[in-house]
Parts: C-alpha cells; sequence; structure tokens
C-alpha cells in the first residue's frame, strides 16, 4: 500500500514540476550574442492589412463572385476595368454626356435633360 502512494505522489509531482525544471534550465544569457548572427535585410515580415481595406475586398470579391458565375467572364471583366483605353472612352463618354446635360439645361430642354439622363443610367448599367 505504501508503495501504491509513493508511485502515486510520484506520478502526480513530475507532470507538474517537469515544466518548472524545463524553464529554469533555459539560457537566456546567449540570446542577444545569437541575434547578432540573423541577417535583419532579409527578414520578411507581413505587410499589415488593414480592416477597412480587408473588409472592402472581402465585399468586392463577394460582389464579383455573384455577378459572375464563369471565373472568365470575371477576368475578362476585371482586365476591361483595368484597361486604359477603355477608361478613357467611358471618360469621354461620361464627358459627352455632362456637356449634352448642360446644354440641355441651359436651354431649359427639360426632355433633352431626360433624355441624357437615362443615357448616363445606361451607360453606368453597362459597366458597373
Amino acid at each position: 500500500m505504501k508503495i501504491k502512494k509513493r508511485f502515486l505522489a510520484i506520478s502526480l509531482l513530475i507532470p507538474i514540476a517537469l515544466p518548472l525544471f524545463a524553464i529554469s534550465c533555459a539560457n537566456y544569457s546567449e540570446r542577444s550574442s545569437l541575434n547578432k548572427l540573423i541577417d535583419t535585410s532579409q527578414v520578411v515580415t507581413n505587410k499589415d492589412i488593414d480592416n477597412n481595406e480587408a473588409k472592402s475586398e472581402l465585399i468586392l470579391n463577394n460582389l464579383l463572385s455573384r455577378t459572375f458565375k464563369n471565373e472568365t467572364d470575371r477576368v475578362n471583366f476585371l482586365n476591361q476595368q483595368n484597361d486604359s483605353n477603355y477608361q478613357n472612352t467611358l471618360l469621354d463618354q461620361l464627358n459627352s454626356l455632362k456637356q449634352d446635360f448642360l446644354k440641355a439645361k441651359q436651354d431649359n430642354n427639360q426632355t433633352q435633360m431626360d433624355l441624357t439622363a437615362n443615357k448616363l443610367a445606361d451607360l453606368y448599367s453597362q459597366n458597373w
């Protein structure tokens, strides 16, 4: 019976004492000398991503995945949006519609203003 009690006491103390012995045996004195050996110019760090940026990217990806079920259509759309010629064409169309709207407003021509507004809405619905 005494052997069982001693064995039980030892078996309970070893798991508790083992981490304490391991911590006390750690050698922290060489840490600074070892850190000097590390070349810090080649250390790779993660870019801190802003939470708002991550949320915006998540929303954009969700919208694109819901809009374009096919990956090729999605890639074509993104390539089209990043194309500078396409962007210039859109800006030219927007400026043309702006001039038409301002001219119609100056002439107090409500029907022309409505027509230009409808053209602008069509342009937006086709591209965004």
